[in-house]
């Protein structure tokens, strides 16, 4: 995670941030393509992920009638995991971002 904007104004205690997350090979954010057909689903290599990690899912294009609710069936630790859409005609682009739970 790197900050890459930080805006006080004079005056107030009001701060603005924003952070941005590296895309790319076994990172922790990023974007896959659902195929349509039966099972709905596109494998994700990744080996930052593990098995208490948060996967969070967002369709970022795609038709909404189409698009179907958004799941994580299985993982495994170390290697990758599956996105897999309720509808079988759902071909979006789902971005995902991977969170490990605090202490």
């Amino acid at each position: 995670v790197t900050n890459i904007n930080t805006t006080t104004f004079t005056g107030t205690n009001t701060y603005l941030s924003f952070f941005a997350v590296k895309e790319g090979t076994n990172r922790r954010m990023g974007t896959a393509v659902l195929p349509t057909g039966n099972p709905n689903q596109v494998t994700v290599s990744n080996t930052s992920i593990t098995n208490t990690t948060r996967v969070f899912l967002t369709a970022q294009t795609g038709t909404i009638a189409n698009m179907g609710f958004l799941s994580v069936p299985t993982r495994s630790s170390g290697n990758s995991f599956v996105i897999q859409s309720s509808s079988i005609t759902d071909n979006s682009t789902v971005a995902w971002l991977l969170v490990e739970p605090g202490a």
